[in-house]
């Protein structure tokens, strides 16, 4: 009961502003939207209290929304830690430990903990040499998303990129692109 009490009170909390905005609109801006397919309905609420609050953040939030589900795409999609320990065979905490020594990619989803999909090959292993070029990247700060960013995005001068290169057994490659980034000033 408690549990159901809890979510009842997280939903009215996080609704409060949609229905406000709601109930403040005319009466045929309600019919309008009450029209509408409701996820629909609910991006033009939004949209309406964005320009009632703070549009910028809102706008900045969904920018950097839209980027990362473009990066998540790209990296073969985000998995939750259950998921990666079932194809790794390994426990929950065996792959909490690995993310936490900097061996595996994790990314803030929301508020979940994240894990691109392609740094396991389709055989259920860690991509050859991940932890490598994962130590390499955190010496120069990038990790999280701009590690999923740069890990995924093709260097000119071999077009593939620092993922591809491992899947394809070229940890040298990669571990070259990745020490580029030291004379780009990227770090």
């Amino acid at each position: 009961m408690a549990k159901s009490k809890s979510r009842s009170e997280s939903i009215s909390r996080i609704l409060a502003p949609l229905s406000d905005t709601f109930f403040g609109l005319q009466d045929e801006d309600q019919q309008h939207l009450s029209t509408l397919d409701p996820v629909l309905a609910c991006i033009e609420i939004l949209k309406i209290s964005a320009k009632n609050a703070d549009w910028g953040k809102l706008d900045r939030m969904l920018r950097l929304y839209q980027a990362q589900e473009a990066l998540a795409e790209v990296a073969g999609g985000l998995v939750g830690v259950d998921v990666i320990a079932t194809r790794l065979g390994l426990s929950r905490q065996e792959v909490l430990a690995l993310a936490d020594s900097g061996q595996l990619i994790t990314v803030n989803d929301l508020g979940r903990t994240g894990f691109p999909s392609n740094q396991i090959t389709d055989k259920q292993k860690l991509v050859g040499g991940l932890p490598e070029v994962l130590q390499l990247l955190n010496s120069l700060n990038i990790s999280g998303w701009m590690a999923v960013d740069v890990l995924n995005s093709p260097f000119p001068e071999l077009g593939l990129s620092p993922m591809e290169l491992l899947h394809a057994g070229r940890t040298i490659d990669a571990m070259k692109c990745i020490d580029s980034l030291k004379n780009q000033g990227a770090a």
